[in-house]
């Protein structure tokens, strides 16, 4: 390595042979940046070796180039349309615009860290910046392991870190009025199993009878159903099993065998006429619920998941139970909830227990559940 004096300090240059020509490296302030450098030529020197001159020109890609080349192999990867979307919009308006202008080699922590910052000034929560950095991680990565790149500068990026949204929940009194002002709902089936079991939209509306097991009380959770179609999987990528509560089984079991509606294509939750219901109608679907109610605030249909978490962890349910009935892949995630709980080390959980009369049973009536009978079980 050259140490080179100069009146604005102290410069470091390394070289090295490629093909029988020396190439020597830019002035830099750090001996670690000269080192790096000649270590990412190594790697071209060592690619030319093993895969000839074609690969190597991949080490002077753009970034605009990499990001195509990234992409088309996303499109044709296992993710779900969604995902893809959500990739694509992250892709056009927030990481291509910034790195343009880059080689994908010339990337630098500090050039990430730019990134991060410039995303706090276009006002992104921390959420959605954690989206944005999650997609960029996961590109940078995936140039590291074709040696496009030595290392990620993207790699050890911290979380982002905001204030969480409170979760939006109904009370034991929103619960109960929310349900019996809505007894005649064609839907009043599906909200009492949302609230039970804390299940997403997109899952009940894929659940199927081959996924509820009456023997043993519990729902498999393994598919879901959105405007794209049905798939095989879940958010997660997992499949979970949820046991059910005496008043979901119970709902269940009204559908199964005394409704007068035959389900076509074997949905558990279907309309009148017995098709698939619309997953795509729900925003209406839930404020005219909300308004039967006289429940005036903004309460999503996802809010119904948030219903049952919190109240879960009122109940004394334990956050790692939690995380696997919720289907969390993040434990951080489940978090959001642990603050409600009065003792969520508990080793046994109250399941629900919103009751507005003793004498009624309703989808927050509390259930003793072992947590060992609560498991992830893989996609088969």
């Amino acid at each position: 390595m050259e140490k080179i004096v100069q009146k604005n300090g102290t410069k470091y240059r390394e070289s090295i042979y490629i093909n029988g020509s020396r190439e020597r490296s830019p002035l830099f302030t750090r001996k670690s940046d000269a080192k790096t450098w000649k270590a990412q030529k190594t790697i071209e020197k060592d690619s030319i070796k093993l895969f000839g001159q074609q690969r190597v020109s991949k080490a002077n890609i753009s970034f605009n180039d990499y990001a195509d080349e990234w992409f088309s192999e996303v499109q044709q990867s296992s993710r779900t349309i969604r995902t893809i979307e959500i990739y694509e919009g992250i892709l056009r308006n927030h990481i291509r615009p910034f790195f343009k202008e880059f080689k994908l080699k010339e990337i630098k922590e500090e050039d990430a860290m730019a990134f991060i910052y410039k995303l706090r000034e276009k006002g992104n929560n921390a959420k959605g910046r954690n989206n944005i950095i999650g997609v960029f991680k996961t590109m940078l990565a995936n140039a590291k392991k074709k040696s496009y790149i030595m290392n990620s500068p993207a790699e050890y990026l911290p979380k982002e870190k905001g204030e969480l949204r409170p979760t939006n929940f109904l009370s034991k009194e929103e619960g109960n009025l929310f349900l019996e002002a809505n007894k005649h709902n064609e839907y009043i089936h599906l909200f009492k199993v949302a609230i039970g079991t804390g299940m997403r939209l997109g899952e009940l509306c894929g659940l199927k009878w081959d996924r509820v097991d009456f023997e043993n009380d519990q729902i498999t959770v393994s598919r879901t159903r959105d405007k794209n179609g049905i798939r095989d999987n879940t958010k997660g990528g997992r499949a979970r099993i949820i046991p059910m509560t005496p008043t979901v089984r119970s709902t269940l079991e009204k559908l199964k065998f005394s409704s007068k509606v035959q389900s076509i294509g074997g949905y558990v939750f279907t309309t009148l006429s017995g098709v698939e219901i619309p997953y795509g109608h729900f925003y209406r679907k839930m404020k005219k619920a909300l308004n039967n109610a006289g429940i005036e605030r903004k309460v999503r249909f996802h809010d119904l998941r948030h219903t049952f978490a919190s109240h879960f962890m009122m109940n004394g349910g334990d956050i790692f139970s939690l995380q696997k009935i919720m289907g969390h892949t993040d434990i951080d995630v489940t978090q959001r909830y642990a603050h409600l709980s009065k003792d969520h080390l508990r080793k046994s959980i109250q399941y629900m227990g919103l009751v507005s009369d003793k004498k009624e049973i309703s989808p927050f009536l509390a259930h003793n559940i072992p947590t060992n009978n609560i498991t992830d079980v893989r996609n088969g």
